[in-house]
């Protein structure tokens, strides 16, 4: 549904040369040689976590819950884009995730990387950039 949607949104303003839209389950298998940004909205509840049963019993497990922690899938995308030297990379995250994050973060020299909040104030994503020039952190 949302790879659709991003896929409808792309023509809308006239973007098809400019932007490909791959649906994978990780950058492995993809040629990343002109691949600036990547977009993830990966399982990242722990394997303990429970859910209300109007979540659990309609939304399939494999897109929600993201290891023991939650946050392992993450972490594999964050060293994949980093590994890779793509430029950019926004996914979301638990709101519990912040902490062990900017651990991770520093434990691989990860250095340039901002979270975002949700609506309701809860930190909610990450973005991060593989520059020098991180300006726009600042902002």
């Amino acid at each position: 549904m949302q790879f659709d949607l991003a896929k409808e949104n792309i023509k809308e303003f006239g973007l098809e040369k400019r932007v490909k839209v791959i649906k994978r389950n990780i950058i492995d298998n993809i040629d990343t040689t002109n691949i600036d940004l990547v977009v993830s909205n990966p399982p990242y509840i722990a394997n303990s976590f429970k859910l209300e049963p109007n979540i659990i019993n309609y939304e399939p497990k494999e897109a929600l819950f993201g290891g023991e922690r939650g946050d392992e899938l993450i972490k594999k995308i964050i060293l994949d884009v980093k590994r890779k030297n793509i430029k950019y990379l926004a996914c979301e995250m638990g709101y519990d995730q912040r902490e062990p994050l900017e651990e991770f973060f520093k434990q691989e020299r990860v250095e340039y990387y901002k979270f975002y909040k949700d609506l309701a104030g809860l930190n909610r994503g990450l973005y991060r950039l593989n520059l020098r020039n991180k300006s726009w952190i600042e902002s």
